[in-house]
């Protein structure tokens, strides 16, 4: 019903705001398709070019649906986002998973900036660092990663696959 609800609003509402497409985009991603979801994303960009909420929403949503075609249109995007806000971890752990997913995993893990006091407070961003380090054939500190996104335990899927990741690395 709300999906409906959003959509509704896109289509009816020449200028809906910026909350409106960053949501719908999230449930299109689990109930649509990539295309449906793509357009959505597509349409705020149009009329919110410079919004680092929906410029990373876009990066995002490329890198982890692996639309190769669209990889370089999402870099440009999250550098603007990033121009915008140099200190958002969201931001910052789209490009490195943008950059994950292309192969470069040495820029992976310097578009994250992780220091020794860099608070990771989500299973989502440890799972992804777990995977740039397991690339980057440092088992130990993938392992550390890992073991956090589950200790964090605040998004599922990425848990489980680090519970999965854990397992192989014994």
């Amino acid at each position: 019903i709300a999906y409906k609800y959003f959509m509704n609003e896109l289509e009816e509402n020449p200028k809906p705001d910026l909350g409106i497409f960053v949501i719908t985009s999230v449930i299109a991603e689990r109930i649509d398709t990539s295309e449906q979801t793509l357009k959505i994303l597509e349409k705020g960009l149009n009329l919110y070019p410079k919004s680092p909420d929906i410029l990373n929403a876009y990066g995002y949503f490329v890198a982890n649906n692996n639309i190769k075609e669209k990889y370089e249109e999402a870099e440009k995007h999250l550098s603007v986002a990033l121009e915008q806000e140099p200190q958002n971890l969201m931001i910052k752990d789209s490009m490195a998973w943008l950059y994950f997913k292309i192969g470069r995993y040495e820029d992976a893990l310097s578009a994250m900036e992780i220091t020794s006091d860099t608070f990771v407070e989500n299973s989502e961003i440890a799972y992804h660092l777990g995977e740039i380090y397991l690339k980057l054939k440092d088992k130990e500190k993938a392992g550390k990663y890992f073991q956090m996104a589950v200790e964090l335990n605040n998004e599922e899927k990425s848990v489980q696959k680090a519970v999965d990741l854990l397992d192989s690395l014994k």
